[in-house]
């Protein structure tokens, strides 16, 4: 069997590598990045006055004021904008974007450009916060902490401005969350984010993250400030794309708020994936922002200012305003040409102005309506065009057949900017991309037919650059099937960390079950080993089921029974099963070079005295008070698995030191149950002997110790971000959040009473039955919350964990504490 344990734990390191070598390749194949680098001038000015008289978060985060060193002096010119970092993100991240409006601003140093000269424009004040890297997205009470930060920051900046003065806010991955946190605020005019989680969190440790998501949620369901949601699709290998879409919404179930999501792989004049932090920085991006913000800064209502973004940050699934032309066409025979309903219209390097007229198609498969395409490279069809376009305009009409003098403008369907690759090269192009002034005008319309009228196209004010194509055509959809491997690895590593704890739970019920009644304590390679034999097929079997279950987003994996991801949960479950297999050997391997140590420099002295309850209930209570007043129950906890991380590899050498000086050949120890019971008396009266108790113990601090290994990565993140505030704001501020012991106490409980000599009687008393309803319950309890809803809600595994932690503790170890009857000492 142990080559099968071999065999999972190879199996699961190698899908590892085939799961992050595919998303890795996601940027090369299915989603490249094609963005052209930035530059700028930077030079930034802390605002000394925002200090503690403002917030007393002052002395743990600060406010800049960005200039582009080479145009603007230091003085405040025009509209204020502020940036929000992400997760482990810098104030330093709003140069590109601030860059980009200085220059698209001033043309010369101080020296306004003429496209917003006399105009009414004004320039930018770009503010940043700097919230030190703080880890945001793993802790809701630092993302509190950075919105109450954010808003004070709006008062201060607004204060050095005329009163009534509105403010721009752009977010970067969770510093869009914080944005939205900020709402209501009617001094905010708009929000743009930028490769924000918006509707799930990345990931959730602690309950706080759940209650500002539907904080959030509410927020963007009424409040009138219009909020786009730009994302860098699956190049984004940070945050699953669905979370990065906003919710659609109606103000009052009639007037609807403005909440637009655009992908930059559509976004007009970009159309490449951008990654998560590409997206500050990405050129064919950042300068669309700049230019949304300076034309937001002159807007004065929700609604001009969504029109601007719709403007600047459009992927085509809405017309731009004003998509028709207003004058009417006056056709006289020698101003156009027909062409036939069997051919396309063509017209390359097209001078001077010229109309086309196009006889309507027959229809031959019953179809009642034709779709009428055209394309103009490099031209405009007003609204629509390049950022810097060919001068030839083309406008579309319908004409009586009877009467060609007389014709109207034809509304599309579609009007938007596509992108023109160049054939046999790649695209996007890598680190170039398309350049602003790139890109083909896409125009769709409907025409009922049979219909008494024909299609006029006119081309004006030609130069003899670009071409105009187009005609009817069969309008069927395009369906291009891309796989389904690319992303599993950052979508569902929540998920196996979870399911980990969730398969040790079940190995844990299955070995206090059989020693409860009556087997000896197995050592861990026996559990594994009985797991893949007895629990393996049946719980695969049962995930695939599951699986197919119409089951919500929230519960699960969040697949919603769909047939196609059914057999993710089958690969998820041996793979997750070969991370149990590899981590135990990693521990193994770990507390070999102590027991080294502790063989040649002893271990832990006999310590006779008997334990005194009040003595370790009133170190215990001190341990809380630290935990309730200053560091986070995570600290603790880590503490905890120190510990007993030592103690396990003590008792192995206590059990090694055993064998030598009392040799005796190999005992099994199986995952049945067998008599005697642990702890009684045999039926010729003699007792387990001291070698097998021992080996009992032994056992049971190493399945303990796999258990809390794998909780640890459940409480890892937050400890990093307590270690992280501690680097860079030291004790200025208190540690908001994560003081409740009581997530930890039944830890150090067990931990304590584990560690000292007289281990073997809390270890008997642990594992013997003593109740009619027996804690192993709650072990259960905990499997099912870490396969069900672990992967969406982590915090409750831990919870869970400790809960059941906790009803065993105090049903079987906390009696001996009190005064108790004690249990059976084992020889």
């Amino acid at each position: 069997m142990a080559r099968l344990l071999a065999v999972f734990a190879t199996f699961s390191l190698v899908a590892l590598a085939v799961l992050y070598y595919a998303g890795v390749d996601t940027i090369k194949t299915l989603s490249p990045q094609g963005c052209r680098m930035s530059w700028m001038w930077p030079s930034y000015i802390l605002q000394s006055h925002f200090d503690h008289s403002w917030t007393p978060l002052a002395r743990r985060y600060s406010l800049w004021l960005y200039r582009e060193g080479n145009l603007e002096n230091n003085e405040l010119h025009g509209a204020p904008v502020l940036f929000i970092p992400g997760n482990a993100g810098s104030s330093h991240q709003v140069r590109s974007i601030a860059s980009s409006a200085a220059n698209q601003y001033f043309s010369a140093p101080y020296e306004v450009s003429p496209e917003f000269a006399n105009k009414g424009y004004k320039g930018l004040d770009f503010f940043a916060v700097e919230f030190n890297e703080d880890l945001s997205a793993f802790h809701g009470p630092t993302i509190d902490s950075e919105t109450a930060y954010a808003a004070r920051a709006i008062d201060y900046i607004l204060s050095l401005y005329p009163p009534d003065t509105s403010i721009l806010v752009m977010g970067h991955s969770m510093g869009g969350v914080v944005a939205t946190a900020l709402l209501p605020n009617q001094n905010i005019s708009a929000i743009i984010t930028m490769s924000t989680p918006h509707s799930l969190p990345p990931v959730r440790f602690d309950r706080r993250i759940d209650h500002i998501y539907a904080d959030n949620l509410k927020d963007l369901a009424s409040d009138p400030t219009p909020i786009l949601s730009l994302c860098g699709g699956a190049t984004d290998l940070m945050i699953p794309s669905e979370s990065c879409i906003l919710p659609s919404f109606s103000e009052n179930g009639t007037n609807p708020v403005y909440r637009r999501t655009v992908f930059t792989s559509a976004l007009e004049g970009c159309w490449t994936g951008v990654g998560h932090l590409a997206m500050v920085w990405c050129h064919q991006v950042r300068w669309r922002i700049a230019r949304a913000a300076l034309e937001i800064a002159v807007s004065s209502s929700p609604q001009t200012r969504a029109l601007v973004l719709d403007k600047w940050l459009r992927d085509g699934h809405t017309l731009p305003l004003g998509h028709l032309p207003s004058d009417v066409l006056q056709l006289h025979t020698s101003e156009y040409d027909v062409v036939p309903s069997s051919k396309h219209l063509l017209v390359r390097d097209p001078v001077g102005t010229r109309s086309y007229l196009l006889q309507l198609p027959v229809s031959v498969d019953g179809s009642l309506a034709a779709k009428f395409v055209l394309y103009a490279s490099q031209g405009s069809i007003p609204p629509v065009a390049p950022r810097k376009p060919l001068p030839f305009r083309v406008s579309v009409y319908t004409c009586p057949e009877t009467d060609a003098a007389a014709c109207s403008p034809l509304a599309p369907t579609t009007l938007k900017l596509i992108p023109s690759p160049i054939l046999g090269s790649p695209f996007p192009v890598p680190d170039e991309g398309t350049d602003e002034s790139e890109g083909v005008v896409l125009y769709e319309a409907d025409i009922a037919i049979p219909s008494p009228s024909r299609v006029a196209v006119k081309i004006d004010g030609g130069d003899g650059r670009g071409w105009v194509f187009g005609g009817f055509v069969t309008d069927r959809p395009v369906v291009a099937d891309s796989g389904l491997a690319g992303r599993w690895g950052t979508r569902y590593a929540t998920a196996a960390a979870c399911w980990a704890v969730g398969i040790v739970a079940i190995m844990l019920w299955d070995l206090w079950g059989v020693v409860e009644r009556g087997a000896l304590i197995p050592d861990v390679k026996t559990s594994l080993e009985f797991f893949v034999r007895k629990r393996m097929p049946w719980l695969m079997i049962g995930s695939y089921c599951v699986s197919l279950l119409p089951l919500r987003v929230g519960v699960w994996l969040g697949n919603g029974g769909s047939p196609v991801f059914a057999t993710l949960a089958v690969i998820l479950f041996p793979i997750t099963f070969g991370l149990v297999c590899v981590l135990w050997w990693i521990l193994r391997i770990l507390m070999w070079p102590f027991k080294l140590v502790m063989k040649r420099f002893g271990s832990r002295k006999e310590d006779i005295t008997p334990r005194r309850p009040l003595t370790t209930i009133t170190s215990m209570g001190l341990i809380f008070l630290v935990i309730f007043i200053l560091v986070p129950w995570q600290v603790a906890f880590l503490g905890c698995w120190l510990i007993h991380f030592f103690t396990c590899a003590t008792s192995l050498v206590d059990l090694a030191r055993f064998e030598q000086q009392h040799p005796t050949g190999p005992e099994t120890i199986p995952l049945v149950p067998v008599s005697p019971r642990p702890g009684s008396q045999s039926e010729t009266g003699r007792t387990p002997s001291p070698h097998s108790a021992l080996i009992q113990v032994v056992n049971a601090h190493l399945h303990i110790l796999l258990f809390m290994t794998w909780l640890l990565p459940l409480a890892a993140p937050v400890l990093a971000v307590w270690v992280r505030t501690l680097a860079t704001a030291g004790l200025t501020t208190p540690f908001d959040g994560d003081h409740n012991f009581v997530y930890v106490a039944p830890f150090l409980a067990l931990v304590e009473a584990l560690s000292g000599n007289d281990a073997e009687r809390f270890v008997t008393a642990l594992f013997t039955k003593k109740e009619r309803l027996s804690p192993r319950w709650g072990i259960a309890a905990l499997a099912a919350s870490a396969f069900l809803v672990g992967p969406r809600t982590t915090y409750l595994v831990f919870e869970t964990a400790s809960a059941a932690m906790g009803w065993m503790v105090l049903g079987r170890i906390g009696p001996l504490y009190w005064g108790g009857r004690p249990a059976v000492r084992r020889g």
